[in-house]
């Protein structure tokens, strides 16, 4: 199979990952924690990565069952880091020990252990998720990634417990092992307003292969086979999701017919993300008007609060700017010879952190730049009143003593 360009890439970046492991049960990219559920009664074993950022920043979060095969994965796809996708904190769930137990919704024929997964859902609502939130900086807004019987859950859990989470990335689910699921995600689908304010993405992996000849997409819906089940419900769900859904939800689907069941995670996770988040990108007509020299300065600033007020409207919680972003973008105006530019972006990384040294410390630049001694001084003071950073004295000293 030949891999695109950016498979390629997120390959490389797990190959990294994987071999940045470190002693003391410690991943580079994340950490590894145990910790007691009375519910399920046993310890559980979690991955969890933060992103570098601003020490007051919040994030939302991303659950990812399967979390010790596809943790490493989904940390690489969002250091890509390219204005597609938020910053995230990763939470994988190792389900290493009892999947069956904790991925069934319900106890299946011929399926020993199934099951359990009514119970792990009230391990993540009332206790992991909990968890997570006392202990990192997050937002109460939530995206649940589930692959095969992992998939099954995640359409549980938007079935029967639709609040828990904002997103739903359901890869190559094993949705033919439940009718009853299957129907009554059906009629909520075609109930009005039923998953408002809801995105879902769905995986289909190619598993008619070396099954029967001549089948593809276009008749595989009329075999009738055991073999065909599988992507037979995965089609079924995207054509209702697609052409009679009137829950408000917003769906969108793939078929990879290039991949196997077990290969579908590795694309997929990534095109689940960028579709749950497809209105994180900043519009690029905006972008490059943002950009452009010629462009005045209210129109940018203008640009630049109209992309963060979507932003909010999309999360439902108030989102700013990080504090390094609003910096860099100040120090690459001056850098460039705009600086009115370069003093409003500072300015804002001023109101909208003023408790923070560092803003006033790169304002006192930008008056250090402008040659306007006394205004540097007074900004170099207040980061120093913040502080108490001999750093910050010695530059006030140091600019103190020049004629």
């Amino acid at each position: 199979m030949r891999l695109s360009s950016f498979t390629m890439t997120v390959i490389l970046l797990f190959m990294l990952c994987v071999k940045g492991q470190a002693q003391n049960s410690q991943f580079v990219v994340g950490n590894i924690e145990k910790f007691n559920s009375k519910i399920l009664g046993e310890d559980r074993t979690i991955y969890v990565h933060v992103p570098r950022g601003d020490k007051n920043q919040k994030y939302p979060v991303m659950y990812l069952l399967d979390g010790g095969g596809f943790f490493p994965l989904a940390v690489s796809i969002l250091k890509l880091d390219d204005g597609l996708l938020p910053k995230m904190i990763i939470v994988g769930i190792s389900n290493r020990r009892n999947r069956t137990r904790d991925l069934t919704p319900r106890a299946y024929k011929g399926m020993r252990g199934s099951g359990g997964g009514e119970k792990f859902t009230q391990f993540l609502e009332k206790e992991l998720i909990p968890y997570i939130d006392g202990k990192y900086a997050t937002r109460s807004y939530r995206t649940l990634v589930g692959y095969s019987l992992g998939g099954l859950l995640a359409i549980n859990t938007l079935v029967n417990h639709t609040d828990l989470f904002n997103n739903y990335i359901v890869i190559d689910p094993s949705l033919r092992r439940d009718k009853a699921l299957q129907k009554k995600l059906f009629k909520n689908l075609k109930t009005k307003g039923k998953y408002a304010k809801k995105a879902a993405f769905l995986a289909v992996a190619n598993t008619m292969e070396g099954v029967t000849k001549g089948l593809d997409t276009s008749n595989v819906m009329q075999d009738k086979s055991p073999f065909t089940r599988h992507i037979r419900a995965g089609l079924k769900l995207a054509k209702v999701a697609t052409h009679q859904n009137q829950s408000d939800l917003r769906f969108a689907w793939k078929y990879y017919p290039n991949d196997s069941h077990s290969s579908v995670p590795y694309s997929a996770i990534y095109h689940g993300l960028r579709a749950v988040f497809s209105w994180y990108k900043m519009d690029p007509y905006d972008l490059a008007t943002a950009q452009d020299r010629k462009t005045d300065l209210k129109t940018v600033l203008g640009i630049f609060h109209k992309y963060y007020a979507m932003l909010s409207k999309q999360f439902g919680y108030k989102v700013l700017p990080e504090e390094n972003y609003l910096n860099s973008l100040g120090y690459m105006f001056l850098e460039t010879k705009q600086p009115k530019r370069a003093k409003a972006f500072f300015q804002l990384a001023i109101a909208y952190y003023p408790k923070s040294a560092n803003v006033y410390d790169s304002m006192a630049d930008y008056y250090i730049a402008q040659k306007d001694r006394e205004n540097a001084l007074e900004h170099l003071e207040k980061a120093y009143k913040i502080s108490k950073d001999p750093f910050h004295k010695n530059r006030i000293d140091k600019l103190k003593a020049k004629k």
